[in-house]
């Protein structure tokens, strides 16, 4: 009786160990639920990315190949488009420089948080500790029952049954 009691402890350090890994471990269920979450974190941002490089692609081909978008650049710039202008600033007036173009936001890739394997061999050694205690307390020794467990034909002591005349 001993060597089951043993076996099914250990079946269950087993079970708790393969369980605990399968849920919470480096490659378990919630690793690969939060890398998941991440991968689309991660891909909603290279799209931002594109859409941002198309416009940016469209804006330099503007620079490129049109003189007149030029000029407008350089005199929001506050640069002179030829030798032959001339800029007259006003100091309670501000300008209103264009706004630096926007590169994108840098997003670092986040790693999942598991339980160390550390971590789960304590979980799965305590929870069969706890199961050999729980089996072989001096109080299941004794009576060779986990619980009182009424036999048939037997009555607990003390008890009484009821009187005939009076149901």
């Amino acid at each position: 009786m001993n060597a089951i009691k043993i076996a099914f402890a250990l079946w269950t350090v087993v079970a708790v160990s393969s369980l605990t890994t399968l849920i919470c471990g480096d490659g378990g269920l919630l690793a690969l639920h939060k890398l998941e979450a991440e991968r689309d974190r991660l891909s909603d941002n290279m799209e931002q990315l594109r859409r941002l490089n198309a416009q940016l692609q469209g804006t330099l081909g503007e620079l490129q190949s049109d003189p007149d978008v030029l000029t407008v650049y350089a005199h929001e710039l506050g640069y002179a488009a030829s030798p032959d202008e001339r800029f007259v600033r006003i100091a309670e007036v501000s300008s209103a420089p264009r706004s630096a173009a926007r590169a994108g936001n840098l997003l670092r890739a986040v790693r999942p948080t598991a339980l160390s394997d550390s971590a789960i061999r304590v979980i799965s050694a305590t929870v069969g500790l706890i199961l050999i205690v729980l089996l072989f307390r001096p109080s299941v020794r004794s009576s060779g029952k986990l619980w009182p467990i009424r036999r048939r034909g037997k009555r607990p002591e003390g008890f009484r049954a009821p009187d005939p005349s009076r149901i």
